[in-house]
């Protein structure tokens, strides 16, 4: 048995890397069992690639985690739901709750097997971005062999603890383990989705009340992290060189974080016209300059809203038009879609260049609230423009 410690500090060491690099994408495991507390769609992004070959390749995975304290977010769900559609016979995804934010679900546990090796990292690093990348996070990993004596008495001592969430021993029943793909689970990001805006309103207070936030603690530490790893997995996405041999900055790490407004509060509502080349969608002047300042390029993300499947479509470069003062994005989805049609498009929370878009189409239940909101709500570059609003 091999024990050591993975030491995420400030970005390094971080938990993503040991999860995509060293197991997911090892071809060596044929199981992924998790135990987490919180989980948002910033984690997964991290993880995505790595574990859809995974799951795509035939190996299992199975989870529990918690929706307590309001920080798993809806969108995490519908993420993992989706998956669950897809892979009915290899993804398991399961709530535990005892419903009080009192008394919450609190592991974090990630284990990796077959039938003669197993791997387990266990300690304070939940399935966020912060989780994975950003805090300072401390884990014990330990590798063995499920048949030498040290490994059977962790295997079995792991997989005691495992039991008492996948058959929940009092005071819980089995009522507190709730499958994501059920009514109950539809019910609960539903409800999840209600309380969203509350709870990131309520979050956000929090962290402005920071003592160091007045000297800068937070961006200076932000950007470091950043340094190292870059928008999204830090592979080469951070630093580049230019022809030179000069250190040149990505787009996003060029980006000036003042500007970095109330993201994981804010999203586009805009209608979606007779676009040019079909796909290549105008922004608005006003909106480059508020939604989407800075970016040349954004990771882009669509969320169907029929199944709740999250696509990741592929790096987008804003095309920037000086002639005619227009800036464009390739949005394929829109391409075979009647109009009138709208996107709703926002910030993955925990990210920093990272945008899922949805189209509502006229049959969709939300298409007559979001056309009230353009018509008293949006704004015009002139009269039968395209409508937007910011919220």
């Amino acid at each position: 048995m091999n024990v050591t410690f993975v030491s995420q500090y400030a970005g390094e060491e971080a938990h993503y890397k040991d999860i995509n690099n060293q197991l997911l994408s090892s071809n060596k495991y044929k199981s992924f069992r998790l135990l987490s507390a919180f989980v948002t769609l910033g984690g997964l992004v991290m993880i995505e690639e790595a574990l859809s070959k995974f799951i795509s390749e035939g190996n299992s995975i199975d989870w529990i985690i918690g929706i307590d304290q309001g920080i798993t977010s809806r969108e995490a769900l519908e993420f993992l739901k989706g998956l669950q559609i897809k892979y009915p016979d290899n993804v398991n995804i399961r709530i535990l709750t005892a419903g009080s934010n009192s008394y919450i679900f609190h592991p974090k546990a990630y284990c990796f097997e077959n039938d003669e090796d197993c791997v387990i990292l266990t300690g304070s690093a939940n399935s966020t971005e912060g989780g994975l990348l950003g805090n300072f996070e401390l884990s014990m990993k330990a590798s063995f062999k499920k048949n030498e004596a040290k490994g059977q008495e962790t295997y079995q001592d792991f997989t005691r603890v495992w039991n008492q969430y996948t058959t929940p021993l009092e005071p819980l029943t089995k009522d507190n383990l709730i499958n994501l793909v059920s009514q109950e689970g539809e019910d609960l990001i539903n409800k999840i989705g209600e309380n969203s805006s509350e709870v990131k309103k309520a979050r956000s207070s929090v962290r402005s009340a920071h003592p160091l936030n007045s000297i800068n603690k937070g961006p200076e530490i932000s950007r470091k992290i950043r340094a190292i790893h870059g928008p999204r997995t830090g592979i080469n996405k951070g630093v580049t060189e230019d022809d030179g041999g000069n250190e040149s900055k990505s787009a996003i790490t060029r980006r000036n974080e003042s500007q970095i407004k109330n993201e994981t509060l804010q999203y586009l509502v805009m209608d979606i016209l007779t676009e040019t080349r079909k796909t290549q969608v105008q922004f608005p002047v006003e909106v480059m300059k508020t939604f989407l300042s800075g970016f040349e390029s954004i990771e882009l993300y669509y969320r169907d809203r029929i199944d709740g499947s999250i696509t990741h479509e592929s790096t987008r470069p804003i095309v920037d038009l000086p002639h005619n003062n227009t800036h464009r994005l390739e949005i394929i989805q829109i391409k075979d879609r009647e109009r009138p049609l709208i996107m709703q498009m926002s910030m993955i929370p925990g990210t920093l260049n990272q945008f899922i878009y949805e189209l509502v189409d006229k049959d969709d239940a939300d298409f007559t609230y979001l056309d009230s909101l353009l018509n008293e709500e949006g704004k015009q570059t002139r009269k039968g423009s395209r409508r937007w609003v910011l919220k």
